[in-house]
């Protein structure tokens, strides 16, 4: 009986690692294939848009917020399915610890109200820092595709070191805003 239970349980493994492999793989298909369905969508806005748009707007700024539509990447993967599932034991647990002693259960839930209050004073915060660390990483490559693109200009100004300051100062900014 333990060799049946054994061989049970490595080939019950081996089936998981492969529907794991093939769900990864698909949703990294899907993924992919809605970003670039996105990023076409958005380019082809872009390129409508009328020339005093581009005017008052750098390429670099652009570019970078072309490239912020991976951050969309999340709501396409598997990720979303592996959170539903872990709501779904969640409460399969918690309707099963019920059983066993409802008493200590409420008592084991009563912090969910903290945690939930928690999460959502964090989550404020942490959606206001990152719509900051989207914005200063534009404006970093917008200066940084500035530089690139002016670089005779600031080498015939011997200008290297101020720019390089100026670059250095836009990164670090960047950095800390990550960090927080």
């Amino acid at each position: 009986l333990l060799n049946l239970v054994i061989l049970a349980i490595v080939g019950i493994q081996v089936l998981r690692a492969l529907f794991s492999f093939l769900t990864n793989y698909l949703f990294s298909v899907l993924n992919q294939e809605i970003l670039t369905i996105i990023k076409k969508d958005l380019f082809s806005k872009l390129l409508r848009l009328p020339l005093s748009f581009f005017d008052s707007q750098q390429s670099g700024y652009l570019l970078s917020r072309i490239s912020e539509v991976e951050g969309l990447s999340f709501f396409f993967s598997n990720s979303v399915v592996r959170i539903l599932i872990g709501i779904f034991e969640f409460l399969f647990c918690l309707g099963i610890l019920f059983y066993l002693n409802w008493r200590l259960t409420l008592v084991s839930i009563s912090i969910l109200p903290f945690l939930f209050f928690a999460t959502r004073f964090y989550s404020r915060t942490i959606r206001r820092t990152s719509k900051e660390v989207m914005e200063k990483g534009a404006n970093l490559s917008k200066r940084i595709q500035e530089s690139l693109s002016g670089v005779e200009l600031i080498k015939s100004f011997s200008a290297e070191e101020r720019e390089s300051e100026k670059i250095n100062t836009s990164l670090d900014d960047f950095k800390q805003t990550n960090i927080r």
